[in-house]
């Protein structure tokens, strides 16, 4: 064991940084030994799984072999179900000479959920792919897929316990299965795109009775639900847009999980949390319970920074915690610390689950303080929002101080304003999110045949657009009475009701309260944005420095029309 008192400052980040070598090269080297013995493919990823697994290997290879490789993971810091990963997509990917990425789910995520299922009781996974969310449950596990060749792959990895591995169509052939189950878990594919258009399967959904075709997601979610015996609890990795869209198919799941079963919690994962697996949609944990719902209760939310990778490299390398200082942090052995919060969320989710007394969860008794955020179930709105940036303590703050002496932007605007235009001939000034600099602009100028479609709003002098995209948020004015100047429906326009009240609106888009309700009601899974109803709804102050924000907004209108003149 090593001591940092022992050790200078460099000598201690020395330490470290061999020990992270070691994580990362270390499965590099084992193949590389293996092979200079001829072993081939197959029979190194049994060799290296028994060592890990702590299985007899040497039917497969002489002692000396096994302990050199014995040897060598004990160097690895990381955590034992990481370490079996890695080596399965290392091998996984060479024996089926196929790109594995697209089956892969963090294994931060993967132990988040299993440390919550008690040992022993029937789990299924219904998308199962490789089974990576259930890989490491000591129970009855059945794992499902539509794909033989996926399968192979599945019935390749090495588990500590059993799982019933089948091939067959989960939305059309699981009927039978239904209310079996203690858990279901699962990751299902997900997408517009992605669709069941199978007349017989839709109409023995809710959610696809009567439909030409159905989101497979959405179908999934409702077969993982039915699945389930009394207490039984889903976990469903699903897209934000599951969350938040307010078209029907979305509202209408919601509603049936609302009135059906008890949401036991949403956890809002990174927007890039799948980046290696090919999808750049947000996503987040739907835990539902299959227990008649309560007329009131909380519902627990868990916001997810950081899974333990950097989720824009290659292979999404462990990301280790590095200090103020710039130095890698360590644990008392001189370990490199990974770099997440999933441990923060499941202890406050073993404190939430502990008090609330929820049924069929594995908990550990928190003893320390562990503050968790939550919300009632009666703050949903008509739209059933289930995207947790609304509820989450940043915002609800916000708006409690803001809602006792202030107005909404609603307040402040001509709502009879109408900015539609139908496109004739002649020259369009067209201003898009590049055109703005906030809080300056300077339009492109299009013949009416080439004006890009996302061209929808006519404008006129004093109205105000703001970015409804979540991230930067850019705004502008314009300052000018200008013909055919049209904006694209990347902004939401609001035309103001006099000059104090765009002063008004003008000084609030400045503010951190602004940027904090902007940001917390964007809802989507790809491209999150804000309703023209949403913008409307942030509070804003009246108390401004109006002399102040009228210099402002003059010096703005003398550069807007220079950057105009100079073309």
């Amino acid at each position: 064991m090593n001591d940092s008192s022992n050790h200078s400052k460099d000598e201690v980040q020395n330490i470290i940084k061999q020990k992270i070598k070691n994580n990362t090269k270390f499965l590099d080297e084992i193949n590389q030994y293996l092979h200079n013995q001829g072993i081939e493919i197959v029979k190194r990823y049994e060799i290296v799984t028994n060592v890990l697994l702590e299985r007899d290997a040497t039917s497969l290879t002489c002692n000396e072999t096994i302990e050199w490789i014995k040897n060598k993971l004990s160097l690895v810091t990381i955590e034992k179900n990481e370490i079996y990963q890695i080596v399965f997509m290392f091998f996984g990917n060479r024996h089926f000479k196929k790109q594995l990425d697209q089956f892969y789910t963090p294994m931060s995520i993967c132990n988040f959920i299993n440390t919550l299922l008690i040992p022993g009781k029937k789990a299924i996974d219904p998308a199962c792919g490789t089974g990576d969310l259930l890989n490491q449950y000591m129970g009855n596990i059945t794992l499902v897929d539509k794909s033989d060749s996926v399968l192979e792959m599945t019935k390749f990895i090495k588990r500590n316990g059993t799982a019933k591995i089948e091939h067959k169509d989960s939305l059309k052939d699981l009927f039978d299965y239904e209310k079996q189950f203690d858990y279901c878990v699962m990751n299902p594919p997900f997408g517009t795109k992605t669709i069941e258009t199978n007349i017989a399967v839709l109409n023995k959904y809710e959610l696809g009775k009567g439909k030409e075709k159905q989101e497979i997601g959405l179908l999934f979610v409702e077969l993982g639900l039915r699945l389930l015996n009394k207490n039984g609890i889903l976990f469903a990795i699903v897209p934000n847009g599951y969350l938040g869209n307010t078209k029907g198919d979305y509202i209408k799941m919601r509603e049936m999980v609302i009135k059906k079963y008890t949401l036991i919690g949403v956890i809002k994962l990174p927007d890039n949390a799948f980046n290696r697996s090919g999808t750049g949609v947000a996503t987040s944990i739907l835990i539902i319970q299959n227990n008649k719902p309560r007329k009131e209760y909380h519902i627990f939310i868990g916001n997810v920074k950081d899974t333990g990778y950097i989720l824009n490299k290659k292979n999404t390398p462990i990301k280790y915690k590095i200090n103020n200082e710039g130095y890698y942090e360590h644990d008392a052995s001189l370990n490199p610390v990974v770099d997440e919060n999933l441990s923060n969320i499941q202890k406050s989710l073993y404190k939430f689950v502990e008090k609330k007394k929820i049924h069929n969860l594995l908990f550990t008794s928190i003893l320390s303080k562990c503050k968790y955020e939550s919300f009632k179930k009666s703050e949903l709105d008509a739209n059933l929002i289930f995207d947790i940036k609304r509820y989450l303590d940043t915002f609800k703050k916000t708006v409690k101080t803001l809602k006792k002496k202030c107005k909404t932007i609603n307040e402040y605007c001509d709502n009879n304003a109408n900015f539609k235009f139908t496109k004739k001939s002649g020259e369009y000034a067209y201003i898009d999110i590049k055109s703005v600099n906030t809080p300056l602009y300077k339009p492109n100028i299009y013949p009416n045949v080439t004006l890009p479609g996302r061209a929808r709003y006519m404008v006129s002098k004093n109205d105000i657009l703001i970015s409804k995209l979540k991230g930067k948020i850019s705004f502008t004015i314009i300052t000018e009475n200008r013909e055919n100047l049209v904006v694209s429906n990347g902004f939401s326009v609001i035309r103001p009701k006099d000059k104090k009240s765009l002063v008004i609106i003008f000084a609030n888009l400045f503010t951190e309260a602004f940027k904090i309700q902007h940001q917390s009601m964007v809802t989507g899974s790809i491209m999150e944005t804000l309703s023209d109803d949403d913008i409307k709804n942030i509070y804003i102050k009246e108390d401004i420095d109006h002399d102040k924000y009228e210099t402002i907004l003059s010096s703005i209108t003398i550069l807007n029309r220079e950057l105009i003149t100079l073309g």
